[in-house]
């Protein structure tokens, strides 16, 4: 990423070396910086327990690092329930909810976030305007 996504995403200047807290898994990241470009190494550790949005607890189960390429991938389990739909989300600043869980299934490993909760179960009337029709033959 560039240092102006990254100052805007961890909320601090991209310094090489420094460790910062990835703000969606709140786990340890190594920062490293070349001109504009910004590296974040992640750094969990399996078995480790984080909290996506700060939300629900996740468990960290293994990390490849030659996988996708060398890009590496972090294997995470949601610890999520069906007990937690729709009581599990995540609200901005001002209160208003931005997402919120809305189907777990156990059985296939699965979760569902619906991120238009202000719709949620509105009925929605859309006035559309026709510039041109074509005919094919």
């Amino acid at each position: 990423m560039d240092t102006a996504t990254f100052a805007t995403t961890y909320q601090t200047f991209a310094v090489s070396g420094t460790n910062v807290t990835d703000p969606f898994w709140g786990w340890p990241a190594t920062v490293s910086v070349a001109g504009t470009i910004v590296t974040v190494t992640n750094s969990p550790v399996p078995g480790q327990l984080v909290r996506p949005y700060g939300a629900w607890d996740a468990q960290v189960v293994s990390i490849d690092d030659a996988a996708n390429g060398g890009h590496g991938a972090i294997l995470v389990h949601h610890l999520l329930t069906p007990a937690m739909v729709d009581r599990v989300g995540q609200k901005n600043s001002g209160g208003t909810v931005v997402f919120v869980v809305t189907a777990v299934d156990p059985v296939a490993g699965t979760y569902t976030v619906n991120y238009n909760t202000p719709t949620k179960g509105r009925t929605l009337v859309f006035q559309v305007t026709m510039l041109s029709i074509t005919r094919t033959t």
